[in-house]
């Protein structure tokens, strides 16, 4: 199911990550790419650049490996900064 318009890019997804309970592996990765882990074991691969929106499709498959709603993102969560 397309996420719609609401996109985020590459710092929106780590502090949205973070309020899940996700944190970063350091040293782990290769190049841009970051690996996140939760307590309960799952693992996100994140590859974005901080200011670079990121796709749709790419978003869709990151929130569905981390077990995030992506109904989140429309109620407007702290990772998702809202325009005045």
């Amino acid at each position: 199911m397309p996420i719609g318009r609401l996109t985020l890019n590459g710092r929106e997804l780590r502090l949205l990550l973070k309020e899940h309970g996700f944190r970063r592996l350091k040293d782990r990765g290769k190049g841009s790419h970051e690996i996140w882990v939760h307590a309960s074991g799952r693992q996100v691969i994140v590859s974005a650049g901080m200011k670079d929106d990121i796709p749709p499709g790419t978003l869709q498959s990151i929130l569905r490996q981390a077990g995030i709603d992506k109904s989140v993102l429309m109620k407007g969560s702290k990772g998702k900064k809202s325009k005045k």
